[in-house]
């Protein structure tokens, strides 16, 4: 028969007491996994990225897919306004007025629904905090890099650049965040030298 401790409770079902304690106090057990990772003000410009993309670009799906006509025509306007101007952006508004097309607007309707849905989400998982959250964003932004520097050196333009710059610099860093700390760890557990 197991002995009962003072509280009246068996010994073995305390220590389960005690990590049920502390995940009702701090909404996690111990340093498992799901431990929420600390914010620095990168990971918080990061996020406010992640969500101001997020609502852009689903306020541009929710335009294209409510009123198709309205962004084909603004579409036009543009391009109309920029042949109108410096010699520059001549060139710009003509290729616009040449390649916009109301199909190009549906298909810029499902792309816009794509990547202002998964940058939400990618958001969320940042605001959550976990690392596991953070090493999945890490994976699908890296997984997308090779994609945009093909699409950068067949089709240079400075938007595709920035992005590509935006992104790499994202995986760099998240990157950084969740290795330092293995590093430091592992680092610190080792005898000095000499």
């Amino acid at each position: 028969m197991r002995s009962v401790g003072h509280s009246g409770v068996m010994p073995g079902r305390v220590n389960a007491l005690r990590a049920g304690s502390e995940w009702v106090k701090t909404g996690s057990r111990g340093s498992d996994s799901n431990a929420r990772a600390p914010r620095t003000f990168g990971m918080r410009l990061i996020i406010a990225y992640k969500f101001v993309k997020a609502v852009l670009m689903i306020g541009l799906a929710l335009w294209f897919t409510v009123d198709p006509e309205a962004a084909y025509s603004f579409g036009q306007h543009v391009a109309y306004e920029l042949v109108e101007a410096r010699p520059l952006l001549v060139r710009i508004g003509n290729w616009l007025h040449g390649h916009l097309t109301e199909q190009v607007i549906e298909r810029s309707a499902l792309v816009a629904w794509l990547d202002g849905t998964t940058t939400a989400l990618e958001g969320l998982l940042l605001l959550l905090g976990k690392p596991w959250g953070e090493w999945l964003v890490t994976i699908n932004l890296s997984l997308f890099l090779p994609f945009e520097v093909y699409e950068l050196i067949h089709k240079p333009g400075v938007g595709k650049a920035i992005v590509l710059l935006l992104n790499a610099a994202i995986v760099v860093y998240l990157l950084y965040a969740r290795l330092l700390p293995v590093h430091r760890a592992r680092s610190g557990r080792t005898p000095p030298a000499g």
